[in-house]
């Protein structure tokens, strides 16, 4: 025995109202999941310069300075693991974050020699890839990336012992070194990551020193 076409006309009538209803209350749970998420984590939800959605782990490392910061001191944090986990992603995710939106910021990211930061899939290879479609100007001879907002992300590397002087009277709210244990003394991190670490008094631009590194 069928359905009676009466039911079947009324059914038919009420599944678009019953299917807007239930798409409309999952359009808001997932607001308020991504609301929630750029408390915890912000600049990632929406960011044209981060191509894909962040791992766990990276989500918790991008958000450590939300609930680790302290004020004006600087934020310092080290992504660990395996080839392929997500390191250099993290670091180049992390100039992204506030470069997006905040025309004062400024980052640099750091590799131990210039074979290393220019190689095919490393860090200055990747933001190419990731960020010159979007719009982000790329000065080679300068290596920076100049983003719509104003914002400036550097590449560098350290050729000789006294390179990090070069960073005298430099300023920036956002430094990253990739595979940090492979530096031979700290002087280059502490002063061009801790002491060149700074901002104007009416930014609201977090201050972060991230490294990322194997373990092995």
């Amino acid at each position: 025995m069928g359905i009676p076409a009466t039911m079947t006309r009324a059914f038919t009538r009420a599944a678009p109202g019953a299917m807007s209803r239930a798409a409309e209350r999952e359009a808001r749970g997932r607001e308020r999941v991504l609301a929630a998420f750029e408390q915890t984590c912000p600049g990632i939800v929406g960011n044209p310069f981060i191509p894909h959605w962040p791992l766990p782990a990276q989500s918790l490392f991008l958000g450590l300075h939300q609930t680790k910061g302290s004020g004006d001191r600087v934020f310092q944090a080290m992504y660990g693991g395996a080839a392929g986990g997500g390191k250099s992603d993290s670091l180049l995710m992390g100039a992204a974050q506030y470069a997006w939106k905040h025309p004062e910021f400024a980052g640099i990211l750091f590799r131990r020699t210039f074979t290393d930061l220019s190689q095919p899939g490393a860090l200055m290879d990747r933001a190419l890839e990731w960020w010159l479609p979007q719009g982000v100007k790329w000065d080679g001879t300068n290596k920076i990336f100049r983003f719509p907002s104003g914002a400036k992300v550097a590449m560098a590397y350290f050729s000789n012992p006294s390179d990090h002087l070069r960073y005298q009277g430099a300023e920036y709210q956002y430094t990253a070194w990739d595979e940090l244990t492979q530096w031979p003394t700290s002087k280059q991190y502490q002063y061009v990551g801790l002491s060149r670490v700074r901002r104007h008094a009416n930014s609201t631009v977090p201050l972060r020193t991230l490294s990322a590194s194997n373990p092995g």
